[in-house]
């Protein structure tokens, strides 16, 4: 599995140190290799500190499988294309058009197509899509499609992608009518807009223990698998969300600023890592259940410190206080959810 919380460390904290040779390995190959250690089990049972019955989920909504797949206006900048006289656009046609090389040269392009026969939107290059579709969406992701160190680039790269469109369907069999329902000027002012939102709630929730001398890291590992969480993505422990259609893979995890930041099995198992501080942290915005997930994390790290010892602190080493870090955090969540952006949501995930 890849390496993915990188995005934890986000507002200057310090990442941990590159290391050789890292490889991926399946989950099975994962907890092969540290039941081979011995590492696998906890010295006692799980104790119920974390509990998934309190997080929770928004309602499934049963429209959104009946109406399928189509670009969101406000993250994408959508171009309609519906053939002359109505003419359907076959599926191999497509492939041809929008072939793999061309795809990979422009990952922020996503084909959408409506099926007459199944009567919804939805990826029109999927691996079960209809043989023809009656119209197509382009969907161009703004947030992927500009760089976000250098938004005034962005126009530009707008303008090729809508030439290079532009070519490709003249050189198409049949004349096809293309509509775009924007200037390249107000998407570029509404990606503005977005990249200002990523900005101001990019925003993680991390609470340090922090020890004065080094915690022995056997024990570390113990109480870290005493507590329910699993080792595994990216060498860190995580508690994992089994609800996999809202927000991340993990609810939240544990790493270390000790180097190397994470945790290898055999280094632990041979007492060459024993860190000075676990931090537990999680992404709010792509997070199922901000605030319950918050409690739970909070509780988490008070059982550690009575298993471990030490001082709890906040991000920037001052004692944490937690009423204070929940109300900002309520605040932050409450504004995400006025403006439509629900924590954990497929477009919260897609802009943060």
């Amino acid at each position: 599995m890849l390496k993915r919380l990188h995005r934890f460390f986000f507002s200057g904290r310090k990442r941990p140190t590159p290391q050789p040779n890292y490889f991926i390995s399946t989950r099975t190959q994962t907890q092969e290799r540290i039941r081979k250690l011995g590492m696998d089990l906890p010295s006692q049972d799980i104790v119920p500190v974390l509990d998934r019955n309190k997080i929770l989920y928004p309602a499934p909504d049963p429209r959104a499988e009946m109406e399928g797949y189509e670009p969101d206006p406000e993250l994408e900048w959508v171009i309609d294309l519906e053939g002359e006289k109505g003419r359907p656009f076959a599926l191999h046609d497509l492939r041809e058009i929008f072939n793999a090389k061309w795809r990979s040269e422009h990952n922020a392009v996503e084909i959408y197509g409506y099926a007459s026969e199944e009567g919804r939107w939805g990826y029109a290059l999927a691996g079960d899509s209809p043989e023809k579709f009656d119209r197509l969406k382009i969907g161009i992701r703004l947030l992927t499609a500009g760089n976000i160190k250098r938004p005034d680039l962005l126009p530009s790269l707008l303008e090729k992608i809508r030439v290079e469109l532009r070519r490709r369907m003249a050189a198409y069999r049949w004349k096809t009518n293309i509509r775009e329902n924007e200037t390249v000027a107000a998407v570029v002012e509404r990606t503005r807009q977005l990249l200002d939102l990523k900005k101001e709630f990019s925003r993680d929730v991390l609470i340090v223990l922090k020890s004065d001398t080094n915690y022995p890291g056997m024990q570390v590992w113990d109480t870290l698998l005493t507590l329910g969480l699993q080792w595994g993505d990216g060498d860190y422990f995580h508690w994992e969300n089994l609800n996999r259609d809202h927000g991340e893979q993990f609810l939240f995890s544990v790493w270390s600023t000790s180097a190397p930041g994470y945790f290898f099995p055999e280094a632990v198992k041979a007492g060459r890592f024993n860190p000075m501080d676990l931090v537990f942290g999680f992404w709010i915005a792509r997070n199922a259940d901000p605030v319950h997930v918050f409690d739970a994390m909070a509780d988490a790290v008070e059982f550690c410190q009575q298993r471990l010892g030490g001082r709890i602190l906040n991000r920037e080493g001052l004692p944490f206080d937690k009423g204070k870090e929940r109300a900002e955090l309520l605040g932050i969540v409450e504004v995400l959810n006025a403006r439509g952006i629900v924590p954990g949501s497929h477009r919260a995930v897609r802009i943060f």
